[in-house]
């Protein structure tokens, strides 16, 4: 089992190993994607960790994560960036026979200036506006719901389709532009203290095409991780590295720590790297708090913007999961039933001890000899 693990870990570090050193050759423009940082509040606390974090918060970090749905879950989160920027995250989940399906929605908007000609006629100007908005329709599973080898029941996948919009409005100018991208993800549930995942976010030719014909691709890029628990669980640590696939930039960090000193309080910190030049990146801290109780979830964060103060900003998400009861684990018993196959049980009686499996000759007095065994199925 570890030499198995030690692979799958192995193969994905190569693999964005790969990416990370392509990307670097890469100098190409490409327009942002919103729902790159369409996480919840939790993950922003936690300096934007997510890829190998199994909360349905982070599906546009690794779509893989909601395979940990149990039943269903609903997350809401918003917050205005620069004072102007409206920004609106929706996500909800549920669980099948088979795997997990959920529905997503990201959505910005923002004025984007006025329509003149000359600076006399500004303040009768029509306004512009500008908005984008990003649907997603995401699937994931673990190997463990089809029965499969317990090696690959500790494997979780997930992909995102995602339908992109975005628009300018005003009196004379007008125009949209709409596309598709898609995303994958992988998380290797190997310890239940102890996870690492790895994701790729609009692959291949993901691209928006206007009106006008003009064509962006869209961002891309790739992430590895890995987060694990210590102290029975009461701090967990998460932490990625993230490496554009669009444009030459260095890999980013983010990490953080959350403490849970009582079990309806959590307390978070974290650090997000962000690449400002093909060779440069700033790193902001981050901070917040988070409430559980009966299902409920809400989270408060704090994102610092190092490049910009003025983009420093909190973020409030809601979050709900119906409690699920705990149920005995099934793999568990299965070793336990594999190690007490035929065991055999020594009786005595009227003195005399039937050994297991011994053979005896009828004996020349009425005494009789026991012999018992015990199957477990």
């Amino acid at each position: 089992m570890k030499t198995y693990l030690k692979l799958i870990i192995g193969i994905l570090f190569v693999i964005c190993s790969l990416l990370f050193v392509v990307s670097a050759s890469i100098a190409s423009t490409s327009t942002a994607d919103i729902s790159i940082v369409a996480i919840g509040a939790r993950s922003v606390a936690m300096g934007g960790s997510g890829v190998a974090v199994a909360e349905a918060n982070n599906t546009f970090v690794n779509p893989a994560v909601i395979a940990s749905t149990k039943a269903w879950n609903f997350t809401s989160l918003s917050s205005q960036v620069l004072g102007t920027v409206d920004y609106k995250f929706l996500s909800g989940n549920y669980k099948l026979a088979k795997g997990v399906l959920g529905v997503s929605y990201v959505g910005a908007s923002s004025p984007a200036g006025y329509s003149t000609t000359d600076e006399l006629s500004l303040l009768s100007a029509t306004p512009i506006n500008y908005a984008a908005s990003v649907v997603a329709v995401s699937y994931g599973l673990n190997f463990a719901d089809f029965n499969m080898p317990e090696k690959l029941g500790e494997i979780a996948v997930g992909a995102n389709l995602k339908y992109f919009n975005q628009g300018f409005t005003g009196t004379s100018i007008s125009d949209s532009g709409s596309g598709l991208g898609a995303d994958i993800g992988i998380l290797l549930l190997s310890n239940p203290n102890f996870t690492v995942g790895a994701a790729f976010q609009n692959l291949g030719t993901s691209r928006i095409t206007w009106t006008n014909s003009y064509t962006d691709a869209l961002e891309s890029a790739a992430r590895i991780g890995c987060a694990g628990k210590v102290l029975d669980g009461k701090i967990l640590l998460a932490g990625d590295i993230e490496q554009s696939l669009s444009e030459s930039s260095p890999v980013t960090l983010h990490a953080g720590v959350e403490w849970k000193p009582i079990n309806l309080l959590a307390l978070r910190v974290g650090i997000d790297q962000d690449a400002i030049s093909s060779t440069a990146s700033v790193s902001n801290l981050c901070g917040g708090v988070g409430i559980s109780l009966f299902g409920f979830d809400v989270d408060l964060a704090y994102h610092q913007d190092a490049a910009l103060s003025s983009n420093s900003n909190f973020y409030l998400s809601f979050s709900y999961a119906p409690p699920v009861e705990k149920k005995a684990d099934a793999s568990i018993a299965k070793k336990e039933i594999k190690n007490s196959d035929y065991p055999l049980q020594s009786v005595k009686k009227d003195n005399v001890t039937a050994e297991p499996h011994a053979k005896y000759s009828a004996p020349s007095h009425s005494q009789e000899y026991y012999k018992t065994t015990r199957m477990v199925k």
